[in-house]
């Protein structure tokens, strides 16, 4: 590690053991509430409602707010110490929406996006070839359990990532892991869809797992065997769900389940090592998904089949 990532590990590490030594001392000082009210139960009762009182008080307005705080900023130096440098981004913010919108979602076309969906620790930088935006995302989408009943809504949680790619690759499909936008509220998207259709994905190890979309009559729009082949080494390494939107030069990944911001244990004091871990490992395989789908564009894909 050189001299300069030492520093801002130790420097992120000392900041947030300050952080954790504040919320010690607000819960201690819950603690000596408490145990003044137990004495005073054989004294005053008043004065134990009173304290129980100021227990209740001081735990929502103080303890809450530390320990809020120290859970962030576990995460941001998490984020900024792995995941940020990896992506060249300048910075990352709880609320930060990593330039990710509605829009965005709703132009993947992968799943519904019914409001506005939510977005946290968002973050955008350049990664060689590739623009890239990211973030923690919550996404919303209505739905009924019978025809014509109660609307309902459902919403999706995981970590989406766009690429956007230096050329246009040709290709318009999606390739949804059946577990990653729940199949009746996949299904009712797709039916309303006059473009994309479900298609035969022709994959042994994706067989009942995986599903694929493509445009009606274009049997070339689907994944090349080298897009394939790196969307299943995601699939097969990352414990969540992921759905893999590819239309003309932007790359849109959603994995459903896995979050870039991670529970943080408030029992024991943060080291160097709960810093450093990478958080979204996966990362390093949708660069690979982006790399081949630059690689394999409709245009090679027909000249190679040609000359076979």
């Amino acid at each position: 590690m050189m001299n300069s990532d030492r520093t801002g590990v130790q420097a992120a590490l000392a900041e947030a053991l300050s952080g954790y030594r504040k919320y010690r001392r607000s819960v201690g000082a819950v603690l000596l509430i408490l145990a003044a009210a137990i004495v005073c139960v054989f004294v005053n009762r008043y004065a134990v409602f009173a304290l129980l009182f100021a227990a209740l008080l001081f735990h929502l307005f103080v303890v809450r707010k530390r320990q809020k705080a120290y859970t962030a900023g576990i995460n941001h130096a998490n984020i900024s110490l792995t995941l940020m440098p990896k992506l060249g981004a300048e910075d990352v913010s709880e609320k930060g929406t990593g330039g990710l919108s509605a829009a965005a979602v709703k132009k993947a076309a992968m799943m519904p996006c019914d409001g506005e969906p939510t977005f946290f620790w968002g973050m955008e930088g350049d990664a060689g070839r590739f623009h890239i935006r990211i973030a923690d995302a919550s996404i919303p989408a209505r739905f009924e359990l019978k025809k014509g009943g109660k609307k309902r809504v459902h919403f999706s949680t995981g970590v989406w990532t766009h690429v956007l790619l230096p050329a246009d690759t040709g290709y318009r499909y999606c390739v949804i892991d059946e577990t990653a936008v729940p199949t009746p509220i996949r299904m009712a998207f797709f039916e309303k869809d006059p473009v994309m259709f479900q298609a035969l994905l022709n994959d042994q190890e994706l067989k009942g797992k995986a599903v694929l979309y493509a445009p009606m009559g274009e049997e070339d729009q689907r994944p090349s065997p080298a897009v394939l082949k790196a969307l299943k080494e995601l699939i097969s390494y990352t414990p969540g769900y992921s759905a893999m939107s590819l239309h003309g030069n932007e790359l849109d990944l959603f994995i459903r389940g896995r979050f870039l911001a991670g529970p943080v244990t408030v029992s024991q004091k943060p080291t160097e090592a709960s810093l450093t871990f990478d958080p979204f490992p996966e990362y390093d395989y949708i660069l690979k998904v982006a790399s081949a789908c630059v690689k394999n564009t409709r245009k090679v894909q027909a000249e190679e089949e040609q000359n076979m």
